[in-house]
């Protein structure tokens, strides 16, 4: 059996710097785009609370959140297409998976926030387990588009597994980085910084991916459709 790699949070962040150079330009402009439906969300909500103010509240908190999970696969699809391949991405890619993908990104969610419900129900221990257990279904679900969306999230937390830490200290290990963006640059380094984080777990994922394959954690029924 070939020898599988282990998680590397430090190789995979030095990965995403040599995979952005000559690169940024889209991906800065999917945070920019992000960024402006979110300023919408906020504008509309704050004339709504001219006349009803909780309404306009319900309406902020489901705006944005439409927003953020609508464009998490089409971000993906990108994000993985710059690992897979060195040539530059377009932005009419990102235009045309949004267009493709926005109602399988709301069902892929609500889905996935639903069996996190029924987790925080028992304990906030299987909580913190099942949200990176299911962390992977978006990039599964971005790479593999035929993949339903209960495989995709059982194949994310085959691949996840023994790996739930290293994505947990993965995410803190970014923490520094955000506070000297606010501190430094008044947010406007999220730019960039947003780049690189979500290109350096995409590598994450494709490593654990590759390794699940390797050790043949994967059933054949699942391996047959992302292989």
């Amino acid at each position: 059996m070939e020898q599988a790699k282990t998680f590397n949070a430090d190789a995979y962040k030095k990965q995403a710097w040599q995979q952005l150079k000559d690169r940024w330009g889209v991906p800065i402009a999917m945070t920019l785009v992000s960024f402006s439906a979110c300023v919408g969300v906020f504008v509309i909500a704050f004339f709504y609370s001219i006349f009803n103010s909780l309404f306009a509240k319900v309406f902020l908190f489901l705006g944005v959140w439409l927003v953020q999970i609508i464009l998490r696969i089409p971000k993906s699809c990108i994000y993985v297409g710059m690992v897979r391949r060195s040539d530059k991405q377009h932005i009419s890619f990102f235009g045309k998976k949004i267009k493709d993908t926005w109602s399988l990104g709301i069902k892929s969610n609500v889905i996935r926030y639903l069996l996190l419900f029924f987790w925080m129900l028992l304990l906030i221990f299987p909580l913190f387990i099942k949200y990176y257990a299911y962390s992977q279904m978006t990039y599964i679900l971005a790479e593999h588009s035929k993949i339903s969306i209960t495989k995709a999230i059982k194949l994310s937390a085959i691949i996840t597994k023994g790996h739930k830490k290293d994505l947990f200290l993965m995410q803190v290990s970014f923490l520094g980085w955000f506070l000297l963006t606010v501190i430094f640059t008044g947010g406007i380094g999220f730019l960039w910084l947003s780049s690189y984080v979500n290109l350096s777990f995409a590598n994450a994922y494709a490593a654990m991916k590759y390794e699940a394959l390797v050790m043949e954690k994967i059933p054949e029924q699942l391996r047959a459709e992302i292989v």
